[in-house]
């Protein structure tokens, strides 16, 4: 039961994005190089933020700059990641839009411009959950203690996989539904930045961004103190306001998607 739950996770997160690309494009008329730049968006902006992130996390440890106290770390660390993805993938939106998608100025266009965010990521995780199955069914078939690697690390290996394949069933369509809770809230905030544009309000794009990191602290913190199934629960809540957003700044004569 787990590999089928884990065959429908890998196929959901790779061709969604891609169903859900053809059936705006058919729908609204929207041209393919949105979902392009939707993607650019995001790659770009993980291009800048993960070396970033990974220099000042050096700097931490070699002293360079202030540690936060010891109990205080891990809520400090999960502001960060979060709300710098906010940071950075909203900014890469708004640069995006008002560089390299001068025209695009439509609801419609944020819509398949959001999807092509939601989309790379989506599928860019569904190609790390593949590699990752590969990696542990390999394993399996192993004896880690004959790797060429120390008896804590063979250990460790093996304690991994054992874990791995002692998943609950549910749990991989959990990092489904999540990506299809992610894709909505990436549709929102590309209808939200694109208001930057449409009514001259820069406060749009803070809106955006804390928004984007208010939704990932929502579902890690939980996900640490609760669960997956939890996270998932309060996520679900959030791809519905973001639905709420899309259709609050929905123009009238467009009609429903």
């Amino acid at each position: 039961m787990l590999y089928l739950a884990f065959a429908i996770e890998i196929v959901f997160m790779l061709l969604f994005p891609v169903a859900l690309g053809f059936y705006l494009a058919r729908r609204f008329g929207v041209r393919w190089s949105l979902f392009g730049f939707g993607a650019l968006a995001f790659v770009g902006s993980q291009v800048v933020r993960l070396p970033l992130l990974y220099g000042v996390a050096i700097a931490f440890r070699k002293g360079l700059l202030p540690s936060p106290p010891e109990r205080y770390a891990f809520a400090f660390n999960l502001v960060v990641m979060c709300f710098t993805a906010g940071l950075f993938e909203e900014g890469a939106r708004y640069l995006v839009y008002r560089y390299l998608l001068k025209k695009a100025r439509s609801w419609p266009e944020a819509l398949a411009f959001g999807a092509g965010h939601g989309g790379i990521e989506s599928i860019l995780l569904g190609l790390a959950v593949v590699l990752t199955l590969v990696n542990m069914l390999v394993l399996r078939g192993m004896d880690t203690s004959q790797l060429p690697v120390s008896g804590e690390q063979a250990t460790l290996l093996a304690q991994q996989v054992e874990q791995f394949f002692s998943l609950p069933w549910y749990m991989p369509l959990l990092g489904g539904v999540e990506r299809l809770f992610a894709i909505a809230l990436h549709i929102s905030l590309a209808v939200l930045v694109l208001q930057v544009f449409t009514q001259g309000k820069i406060s749009y794009l803070f809106i955006a961004m804390g928004y984007h990191g208010l939704a990932n602290l929502i579902g890690v913190s939980i996900n640490a103190k609760w669960g997956a199934v939890a996270a998932e629960s309060a996520l679900l809540l959030v791809a519905l306001f973001s639905l709420r957003i899309i259709r609050r700044y929905r123009p009238v004569e467009v009609g429903s998607p």
